[in-house]
């Protein structure tokens, strides 16, 4: 006899829902997440529930001055882009966006760029921006206005701790005022959205892979190579922007493969027409007991 089967597919209970938009897939049971990483137009239907947003701008770039022991050397971190949540997107309602592109790395006279903003409909998230000359060099602020103090760059959530720390970025859930049920904590990935960029100056360092999308600002380093005896100097463009949405997925399909809310239609229908049979046999047997 073959073995009973309570749900075909992976093993997991509740069976999940169905994240019907195209290009998005389910980030914990019951919530779909679609990430825009390029420029287009979209249109979510009222048949989705929920639907809300966070909009980030990007990176600043890295930059830095190198003169060989000249009074402004030093590695300068970009600014991280700025954090946006959108609670209600509107639906049926076709929406543009553009996502902006990372600030190009710098070097020397070579200035690095501000990160392009990131536009969602009506709402912008403002680019992180590039080092600047400022009686001596600074890091750059993000894109909401969070400075530096020193060489690393100002983030989304906060200002820059110190010389070398760069300022705090948001994990989704930790965002002010977002929907704890599409963003939570489970839900996050690990990935920090715009942090600003980290600037060091030590022996036998490198900058750190961002990943992609993440809004961070540019680092920059100076590293002492032991073989060569000499400083190296690096930096980094920031990281481009990012559109992420969040909507409460469908109910699943019923144990049996079949859609849910139909089996139910179906069981009312029996049970009225099971009723009507009923009612049809009772006035039988009333007739004949008057015959």
């Amino acid at each position: 006899m073959a073995a009973l089967r309570c749900w075909e597919g992976p093993r997991q209970w509740p069976p999940p829902g169905d994240c019907s938009y195209p290009g998005s897939t389910a980030v914990v049971p019951g919530v779909c997440q679609l990430v825009i990483t390029a420029d287009g137009t979209f249109t979510f239907p009222s048949s989705l529930t929920k639907v809300s947003a966070i909009i980030v701008g990007a990176g600043g770039g890295g930059y830095y001055e190198y003169q060989f022991e000249g009074p402004s050397d030093g590695p300068y971190g970009g600014g991280g882009g700025e954090v946006l949540y959108v609670d209600s997107v509107a639906l049926d309602t076709p929406i543009n966006v553009v996502i902006g592109a990372g600030g190009a790395a710098g070097a020397n006279e070579a200035l690095a760029t501000d990160g392009d903003d990131t536009l969602f409909g009506a709402t912008t998230a403002r680019g992180g921006k590039a080092p600047v000359d400022s009686d001596g060099w600074f890091g750059g602020d993000s894109g909401n206005g969070h400075t530096s103090s020193g060489l690393s760059g100002g983030g989304a959530a906060g200002n820059t701790p110190d010389d070398y720390l760069p300022g705090p970025g948001y994990l989704l859930s930790t965002f002010p005022g977002v929907s704890a049920t599409l963003f939570p904590a489970s839900a996050n990935g690990g990935v920090e959205y715009g942090k600003g960029g980290t600037a060091d100056w030590d022996d036998d360092i490198s900058i750190a892979p961002v990943p992609a999308n993440t809004c961070t600002g540019g680092s920059a380093v100076v590293s002492y190579d032991s073989d060569l005896d000499e400083n190296i100097p690096e930096s980094a463009a920031g990281s481009d922007g990012v559109v992420i949405i969040r909507y409460a997925a469908e109910p699943g399909l019923a144990e049996t493969g079949s859609d849910s809310t139909a089996a139910i239609a179906i069981g009312a229908a029996a049970a009225v027409g099971g009723a009507a049979l009923l009612a049809t046999a009772g006035v039988m047997r009333r007739r004949s007991r008057k015959a």
